[in-house]
């Protein structure tokens, strides 16, 4: 029990060299915390054993039924980047597809397709799987991951040709956002970057910005870090920005953002659910592309093609007039403050055309 407790909060296997005493001076009554005996070496044989229990009744269920596999390699920090193979089937005794952690493989030489399929090769047959059980190889969208050359796909289907290659959708989803943002005349996520790390590394302007807060009567929360490659946390970081900040001249774009966003960040919370979601990733990437068409084609030009991605969203003729374009509640009233000139209002709606354009 000790042990899975370890396993099971992620704690250190040092934390064991001290629990025997610490049990002993919790419970100077009980003798079976004075017989209590398990130390980091005992701790880590039985961790070994219970992975590798775990492990062969995972291998016996996979061996005798159709299985996904799927991986992503770790950051470049470390000395090596290891690669987790996450396995998907179908478990009789709990009667719903799960997801497991069959191992983890670390590519010899570079992280190049080839040594990285032959890391996964390895830790199958290690396991004694066979990619003729394999139905599906799942990972991001990276040129090293699904090239069709050199990529692993190409190795993998050298092994089977009927398993289907599935990239990441989300991260196709955060691609598309991010492209789109980056068409912005402000540039709203260095803005974002820049008023964290301004007021995280001073206590002084922590304490201005509280007192600031205080006067307009405003709740006294952080603001929030956004990282770049976070796909979720941009959205967070707008709100919180705009909820603490009034007079801040990039406003009308935090106020577009935080009204598109939500049309990636949505599609993209629903692909992360635990349920499987292969069967509705084409229609919900549909109703995205869908969504983005509406905020900016005019209803005539979606009407008359033959499909949505036959529609020529480019070209300005295709595309609404400044009063019909979907920008949001809280833009339209930014924008009727007049606070901004004539040309950078101009220049906001052709940010914004360029936006759901470069998004599609």
């Amino acid at each position: 029990m000790f042990a899975n407790f370890l396993v099971e909060h992620n704690l250190p296997l040092a934390t064991a060299d001290h629990a025997g005493e610490l049990f002993r001076n919790m419970f100077p009554d009980s003798d079976i915390a004075k017989k209590f005996r398990c130390g980091r070496t005992k701790a880590r044989q039985l961790v070994s054993e219970i992975s590798s229990d775990y492990k062969k009744t995972l291998v016996t269920k996979l061996d005798r039924q159709p299985f996904s596999l799927s991986t992503d390699g770790s950051n470049d920090k470390g000395s090596e980047q290891l690669y987790p193979l996450l396995v998907r089937y179908f478990d009789e005794s709990a009667e719903k597809v799960v997801m497991d952690v069959l191992s983890v493989a670390t590519p010899n030489g570079g992280s190049t397709g080839e040594n990285i399929f032959m890391a996964l090769d390895t830790e199958l047959k290690a396991a004694g799987l066979s990619w003729d059980n394999c139905i599906s190889f799942g990972s991001d969208n990276a040129n090293v991951m699904l090239g069709k050359e050199k990529g692993v796909m190409a190795f993998v289907l050298k092994q089977n040709k009927n398993v289907h290659i599935q990239g990441c959708p989300c991260h196709l989803l955060h691609i598309a956002a991010k492209k789109g943002a980056s068409k912005l005349n402000s540039n709203v996520e260095e803005t974002l970057i820049d008023v964290f790390h301004y007021l995280e590394n001073s206590t002084k302007r922590m304490k201005t910005l509280q007192e600031f807060q205080r006067i307009t009567d405003t709740a006294l929360r952080k603001i929030l870090k956004h990282g770049p490659t976070r796909w979720l946390s941009l959205l967070q970081c707008v709100e919180r920005l705009l909820e603490q900040w009034d007079a801040i001249t990039s406003k009308a774009y935090l106020n577009f953002l935080k009204y598109s966003l939500p049309m990636f960040v949505n599609a993209n919370l629903l692909l992360q659910r635990e349920e499987p979601t292969v069967h509705i990733l084409q229609k919900r990437l549909h109703n995205v592309a869908t969504d983005i068409l509406i905020a900016f084609i005019k209803p005539e030009a979606i009407a008359k093609a033959e499909d949505i991605y036959s529609i020529e969203h480019s070209r300005r003729s295709r595309q609404k007039d400044r009063e019909d374009m979907m920008i949001g509640d809280g833009t339209r009233n930014y924008l009727d403050l007049k606070l901004m000139s004539d040309k950078e209002v101009t220049t906001f709606f052709e940010d914004t055309r360029n936006f759901y354009s470069t998004a599609l």
